[in-house]
């Protein structure tokens, strides 16, 4: 029996292929679909053009394995050697990769769908210009990997430890970057629109231009942070910490600053109409020329704040305590100051808060 015949019967049988040296095995435009293969040598393999829907390789060696334009709908791997392995089939959708080595792998142009990568060596992987839809990518190792044009919409990626990860043109829509870490990355002009960035460290990064529209910053951290001339209409940045941020030129019209704590920041001719600034902290911040028309200042705390021609009309200035403050220019119609019924009513609340 070839080696052809004895797949075949395991495939018919429900049973695993065990223990082979298939390296090399040349499988081009072969069905395989259901097969198993449990510590079986295929490294410098070619599965091109072949079809292994519901195929399951555990503890399998497939080093430079070559899957181009493969099918691999529904297909699983555990524990497999993938370093060096051509992964841009042609079908990727409910696949996962588990306890894998896919260290310098090569994704370019695949499009993955539904799949999971999880407890993976993804080091100096390459997935530029590929996309990832739906997909989820839990405790994997990214260091040197690339996503340079790649597109990615409603993934998770967590942690997602991406300082050492090539980003170039990269496009997100809707992922999750839990505890991400993208410290002093290059990120000017990027698609980030209703990204988490929840709890990440943004310092040093350089956001400039980036589309960052309703995307949440919930308690991140940006320090010498560079995001001016952001698109960023209605981001979260609830308890955000910022220090020495450049945030001149933004719009941010609807943003929430709630809690928010801000130092030596510039907000220079940012678009802020209708943004929320409640019980955040201020020191040395420039607002000169930024449009804050209907914005809500309640209960902000702030000192050497300088709103020099900046558009205040409307805003709710309610039990702010701001000191020495600069408003020469500024056009305050209509401004809300301290409601005194009101903060005697608050009152009680507020002594619960600071407890």
């Amino acid at each position: 029996m070839t080696i052809w015949d004895d797949i075949a019967l395991s495939i018919q049988l429900d049973q695993p292929i065990r223990k082979r040296d298939l390296r090399g095995l040349f499988a081009r435009s072969r069905d395989l679909g259901g097969a198993i293969f449990h510590e079986v040598d295929f490294s410098g393999a070619s599965f091109v053009d072949c079809v292994l829907a519901r195929a399951k390789f555990i503890e399998c060696d497939l080093r430079g394995a070559d899957f181009s334009n493969a099918d691999l709908d529904h297909a699983t791997f555990v524990k497999c050697d993938l370093s060096q392995a051509r992964l841009c089939a042609r079908n990727m959708r409910h696949d996962c990769w588990v306890q894998c080595d896919l260290s310098e792998s090569s994704w370019e142009h695949a499009d993955m769908q539904v799949s999971s990568i999880v407890k993976s060596s993804l080091k100096s992987a390459r997935f530029d210009a590929g996309t990832l839809e739906r997909c989820t990518l839990i405790d994997d190792e990214f260091d040197g990997a690339s996503v340079a044009g790649a597109k990615l919409t409603q993934c998770v990626v967590s942690p997602a430890d991406w300082h050492k990860v090539a980003l170039g043109n990269m496009r997100a829509d809707g992922v999750i970057f839990s505890n991400a870490n993208f410290h002093g990355q290059v990120m000017s002009g990027m698609h980030l629109r209703r990204c988490s960035m929840q709890g990440a460290d943004l310092s040093g990064v350089d956001l400039a231009g980036a589309d960052l529209t309703e995307s949440n910053f919930y308690r991140t951290r940006l320090r010498q942070a560079n995001l001016s001339n952001v698109n960023a209409p209605h981001a979260l940045l609830l308890q955000a910490q910022l220090e020495q941020v450049d945030l001149s030129g933004a719009r941010l019209e609807g943003a929430i600053f709630q809690q928010a704590a801000l130092r030596d920041c510039r907000l220079d001719g940012a678009r802020l109409a209708t943004s929320v600034w409640n019980k955040s902290k201020h020191e040395n911040v420039s607002f000169q020329g930024a449009d804050l028309a209907y914005a809500r200042w309640e209960h902000v705390q702030g000192e050497h704040l300088d709103f020099s021609d900046a558009n205040l009309d409307h805003a709710q200035f309610h039990a702010a305590n701001l000191c020495d403050t600069n408003f020469r220019g500024a056009s305050m119609r209509h401004i809300g100051k301290t409601d005194k019924a009101r903060l005697a009513a608050e009152s009680r609340t507020l002594a619960l808060e600071n407890e």
